[in-house]
């Protein structure tokens, strides 16, 4: 049994060197007898064919490491996680497996929007936080560059190396310029210090402030020679851990198909977990049929496994579907609260080139989408086409090509779309929904309403009076057939119906039938001119050569983009910095790749919400 578990997460922009480090820290801890490369395949955490291909990570993968340290067995869980912000959602998930994080910058590229991203969750969730200031192979100034990006931490940066970049964590002589530094965030610890100077007390406040989330400790080092690499890890080994007991007996995480045992589970456990016990996630009992351990060489098959460790599980019944619908995911008595924290704005349209080929077509895509819970597919009910929403071109572009290897190349697709929607503008309107009896002879009754814009994106419905309980399902039904279409097949947002009164004959009742046609028109005409085309806006920073800065900035003007920063990026090149609508935006990555000749480096985030988004007029 484990003396020690520390989960730890690897986090970056993509193209930081974040899988090299893992490679690198598998190596120093004797996982791996030699560095594997992206480009050939062989590195222990990007296997897919798409990843391998593109250079990038896709899935987050946890890979365990028995270690021995001081006599003592240590247990580290590493997660991997992709770098591009088209599979955020994958750091998002793994953030809620680990305890402790390391976050690789790229001195020469500084801090990105990813960055910036995955350390606001970081420092949400009070992550203990170790910044790692990768690719210093050339002569910087760290210390220089520390200063610049200080501003983009909201947390004090505290390095364990001298000014000539060696660490001093463990060397007995005290550096007072740098380590008086860990004392910065305690009273207690400055005072113990004041009274009696020490080594000891200096890095006892150093781990604590870290530990507390008070600071973020800093190493320098080269992910690709393994400089900084072994200091990194003997930082991690020397940390004190104290568990803290919940009521929940775990958390699960992401659903991942493995080729040797099928369909699993991540999870992440608070408690021993055993096979064949009952468990409850929501409101359903279940049980592990066996967890798994995925180490460098092997996986491992177990029948019990430790409080606070991340493994992978099978249900015995494996045709239980747990689908991941919050962004927390307990295996206790009570369900969470639900909370959505993506949102799937690209789509394409797929269809079978035959139609005997669709039920295969539809598994693939069950099977694809039961794995990435970033994708979504919808029938369209009028065509018979399937609607894959996605969150990027990127990640669309990545499920495509997994699809063709589920199911060959059976389909046809469209070209990438971004989702429209209509939103309500006015702020109050107030109108009568009339219905007639006797085939439209006799006016037989009057729903009056107010239809007012709400407060965000979200549709209302409130009853001021009482409505028989089928008028009132008619009524509800309608409104919300309605506004899932609107007048140009396009969702309608951010209307919110006031139902004050209903008026009618009483010699003429209304079926529930007449009252829905009688809403469904009446909403209609209320939505003409009564609403504006929106979109998604596309928050984007693009690195190039100086030479081609005119050149891209043209065709960004054509796309209506809006130029919100130009800076002087390192080795002579520009950074921009910018928004437009995503829907414009479609195609530029490979624009970009083209007019730059592939130097140019593009990375973007989907932004919608109340306060932004873009209009079409």
């Amino acid at each position: 049994m484990s003396n020690k578990i520390l989960n730890i997460g690897i986090f970056a922009h993509v193209d930081s060197g974040k899988t090299t480090l893992f490679e690198r820290i598998l190596f120093e801890l004797g996982a791996i007898s030699a560095i594997g490369k992206i480009e050939e395949g062989t590195t222990e955490s990007d296997k897919l064919k798409e990843e391998i291909k593109r250079g990038i990570s896709i899935f987050s993968t946890c890979i365990s490491v028995n270690y021995k340290y001081k006599k003592k067995d240590v247990k580290f869980n590493f997660i991997d996680t992709p770098g591009h912000l088209d599979f955020f959602h994958q750091v998002k998930q793994s953030l809620e497996a680990i305890d402790f994080a390391v976050l690789l910058i790229d001195i020469n590229a500084g801090v990105r929007s990813q960055t910036e991203k995955i350390y606001q969750e970081l420092l949400q969730k009070k992550i203990p936080t170790f910044l790692f200031i990768n690719k210093i192979d050339k002569n910087y100034n760290v210390e220089e560059f520390l200063i610049d990006i200080s501003e983009n931490f909201s947390k004090k940066i505290v390095p364990i190396f001298d000014s000539s970049l060696n660490s001093i964590l463990f060397e007995k002589e005290i550096n007072e310029d740098v380590e008086l530094n860990y004392l910065d965030w305690s009273d207690f610890y400055s005072e113990k210090y004041l009274k009696k100077p020490s080594k000891k007390i200096l890095q006892e406040s150093l781990y604590e402030g870290f530990l507390k989330s008070e600071h973020i400790v800093c190493l320098s080092g080269s992910a690709l020679t393994g400089l900084g690499t072994k200091e990194l890890i003997q930082f991690y080994l020397n940390l004190e851990i104290k568990q803290n007991e919940v009521e929940e007996s775990g958390k699960i995480i992401k659903r991942i198909f493995d080729e040797d045992f099928g369909n699993l589970y991540l999870i992440k456990t608070f408690k021993e977990l055993a096979v064949q016990k009952n468990y409850f996630y929501f409101d359903k009992k279940i049980q592990f049929e066996k967890f798994y351990e995925f180490e460098t060489s092997e996986k491992t098959e177990l029948d019990l496994v430790l409080q606070n460790s991340i493994y992978y599980a099978k249900l015995k019944n494996s045709s239980e579907n747990l689908k991941l619908d919050s962004e927390k995911f307990f295996l206790k008595l009570k369900p969470p609260e639900q909370e959505t924290f993506f949102t799937k704005d690209y789509y394409i349209l797929i269809e079978p080139k035959k139609e005997e080929d669709r039920k295969k077509l539809l598994d693939s895509l069950e099977k694809l989408t039961w794995e990435d819970s970033g994708l979504e597919y919808k029938i369209k009910i009028e065509t018979s086409q399937i609607e894959l929403y996605g969150l990027g071109e990127l990640h669309l572009e990545v499920a495509v090509s997994r699809l063709k290897e589920f199911s060959g190349e059976i389909f046809q697709i469209s070209n990438f779309e971004v989702a429209k929607y209509e939103l309500w503008k006015n702020m109050t309107l107030k109108v009568s929904f009339e219905h007639s009896a006797f085939n439209q002879k006799l006016k037989s009754g009057f729903l009056n309403c107010y239809l007012e814009k709400s407060s965000d994106f979200s549709n209302k419905l409130l009853w001021e009076f009482e409505l028989e309980e089928d008028l009132k399902s008619s009524v509800e039904s309608a409104v919300y057939e309605i506004l899932s279409n609107g007048l140009n097949g396009l969702p309608v947002l951010g209307l919110q119906i006031r139902f004050v009164s209903y008026l009618n004959d009483s010699m003429l009742d209304a079926t529930h039938s007449v009252l829905k046609v009688a809403t469904i028109s009446g909403i209609k005409s209320s939505l003409k001119n009564n609403t504006t085309f929106i979109g998604p806006l596309v928050q984007f920073e693009i690195i190039l050569p100086e030479s081609f800065y005119g050149s891209v900035l043209a065709v960004l003007q054509k796309r209506l983009a809006k130029i919100i920063k130009v800076d002087v990026a390192k080795n002579n090149k520009t950074l921009l910095i910018g928004e437009a609508s995503a829907q414009k935006m479609l195609g530029f990555q490979s624009a970009l790749r083209n007019m730059t000749q592939g130097k140019g480096i593009y990375s973007s985030r989907v932004v919608f919400n109340k306060a932004t988004y873009y209009a079409f007029y």
